[in-house]
């Protein structure tokens, strides 16, 4: 997918009458360009991120990674609840002296939240 265009087009509407009205409203237009060669247009009533644009333009089911401090640090709060609902499960699993198999898994899980969360942290300390 590649953006063809992204343009922003003002109006202003006037009042003549009993007051002096004037209203200015812009109007964000945004093109792309699809792998299969469809032009794609789409409509904002604000400059929009790229984050914006990619997420109406996406394939359904397609989960767009979080570029923006903002959405980083909503992304890290998720992975750290996530890592901390898995360790917890470890933990009182370890409690109730369930099997090896069962305690090794959710440690494996445990892990693999863990490094989630520390990659999200790492993106976000550079992204602006």
């Amino acid at each position: 997918m590649r953006l063809i265009s992204k343009t922003r087009s003002d109006s202003v509407s006037r009042e003549i009458g009993s007051g002096n009205v004037v209203a200015t409203s812009s109007l964000w237009t945004v093109i792309l360009l699809t792998d299969g060669g469809t032009q794609l247009a789409f409509y904002f009533d604000h400059d929009p991120t790229d984050q914006e644009i990619f997420q109406l333009a996406k394939p359904p089911g397609t989960v767009l990674a979080p570029t923006t401090k903002a959405a980083l640090e909503d992304a890290a709060t998720d992975a750290y609840n996530d890592w901390l609902r898995w360790k917890t499960t470890r933990v009182e699993a370890q409690a109730r002296t369930l099997s090896a198999a069962v305690i090794t898994a959710l440690q494996n899980r445990e892990d693999a939240s863990w490094a989630a969360y520390v990659s999200i942290l790492n993106t976000w300390r550079t992204a602006v």
